[in-house]
């Protein structure tokens, strides 16, 4: 260990090292996503599409600037010897689809009617769609939960 690095290190409290290695991770794990997307090109299903319409140029700028604040992060956590944040798959994922298990209970005929007059004859198409939705959803948290 880089007896500089100790003494920085001491600058911080407990506390403080903690709420600076979440903050930190955060923004690393934006520049992730972000450069994943712009190297990735395309990212689309079947309800959206990120569309990259930067020139390659800035695109480049983009990268470089990316590269730039990650190795500025991973400065940080050696010269303060901040914690790399670890998330599980399963406990990640499980909170996700958590979500989205709301999000398809709300999305049946009955709650749209906060948006105006629900036909009874949505309610018979929709509603067995979001159910085999539900139904996926649940296989898949099933499948993430400890075993």
């Amino acid at each position: 260990m880089n007896p500089r690095h100790e003494e920085l290190a001491a600058l911080l409290n407990d506390d403080q090292r903690r709420a600076l290695s979440t903050r930190l991770a955060l923004l690393d794990r934006q520049l992730t996503e972000t450069e994943a997307l712009i190297v990735g090109g395309r990212f689309e299903g079947a309800m959206f599409k990120i569309e990259n319409r930067l020139s390659p140029n800035r695109t480049q700028q983009i990268l470089a600037l990316l590269q730039m604040a990650r190795a500025h992060v991973a400065r940080l956590r050696d010269r303060f010897e901040l914690s790399v944040q670890r998330e599980d798959l399963a406990r990640h994922l499980a909170g996700h689809f958590g979500i989205l298990w709301t999000i398809l209970e709300n999305s049946r005929a009955a709650k749209l009617k906060g948006f105006g007059d629900v036909p009874d004859q949505l309610s018979q198409t929709l509603d067995p769609e979001i159910d085999a939705l539900v139904e996926i959803v649940q296989q898949i948290r099933s499948l993430i939960a400890p075993q």
